[in-house]
């Protein structure tokens, strides 16, 4: 609460700026006024969003919305927060807005991606990686949700593809270790597994589904204490992943 608190009032006082400057020149009209408040409402709503604090992240996407209705990057963030809380067909809508703002949009179309993923529609989560592919084929994200797909569909040769893709554009992508991680436990081949869990854990130790992801390889190995010590990492980071890994633990 104190960080966020701090984090409105150095972005108010950034805001206060702007409005001095304004007030004492002729350069900025209320247009322009309502633009440069919507670029701070944006900031705010992003990191609630990182965050997870998705209905304050909502609220603030909303308000830059009302003071900048032309600003495709609010609504990709708003759907990618109504995406998270799981509203899917609102996420859909707002990803669909940002589009209609700006067609070249790469984000919108992978955060459509992700979404449809979500709500099990395979095929239109392809299309729309695919097509966020065609406009930006250096976005490694779109890369890891076809990874997903793929993996899903039980197609692990095209999903070890695009896992390796996105990780030859971004090699710090946690998210692809993962994914990988997940073929090679599902393939029975432990040893790489493991090992490319330890990767997605050195480069976001933040990460829960790779602690996750872990604890249950070591689960299948009979390896108890070392799939604990991944539950007592994750109580700290996602409790309802780390209570479903102790279920599993207790099951075994």
């Amino acid at each position: 609460m104190i960080k966020k608190l701090l984090l409105k009032s150095a972005a108010y006082l950034f805001l206060a700026g702007i409005y001095l400057v304004c007030s004492n020149s002729s350069v900025c009209s209320a247009d322009e006024q309502n633009v440069m408040e919507a670029s701070i409402e944006l900031h705010l709503a992003y990191s609630e969003l990182n965050k997870g604090q998705i209905e304050e992240a909502i609220a603030s996407f909303d308000k830059a919305i009302s003071l900048d209705d032309k600003n495709a990057l609010a609504y990709v963030g708003l759907g990618k927060a109504y995406s998270r809380k799981g509203d899917f067909e609102e996420a859909i809508a707002s990803f669909d807005k940002a589009i209609s703002l700006d067609d070249k949009n790469a984000l919108a179309y992978v955060g459509l991606g992700y979404t449809y993923a979500r709500k099990g529609d395979f095929e239109e989560a392809i299309a729309s990686f695919d097509k966020a592919i065609s406009l930006d084929d250096k976005n490694a994200l779109a890369y890891v949700g076809l990874g997903n797909i793929y993996s899903r569909k039980g197609d692990f040769e095209e999903a070890t593809v695009s896992y390796n893709k996105a990780i030859s554009l971004d090699d710090k992508n946690a998210l692809a270790y993962v994914g990988l991680g997940n073929i090679y436990s599902r393939k029975g081949d432990f040893e790489e597994a493991i090992a490319s869990f330890d990767k997605a854990i050195s480069l976001d130790p933040q990460n829960a589904f790779s602690h996750y992801s872990l604890g249950l390889t070591y689960i299948s190995l009979n390896e108890n204490d070392l799939a604990i010590e991944q539950y007592n990492i994750l109580k700290g980071l996602n409790k309802n992943l780390a209570e479903q890994l102790q279920n599993k633990i207790k099951l075994e």
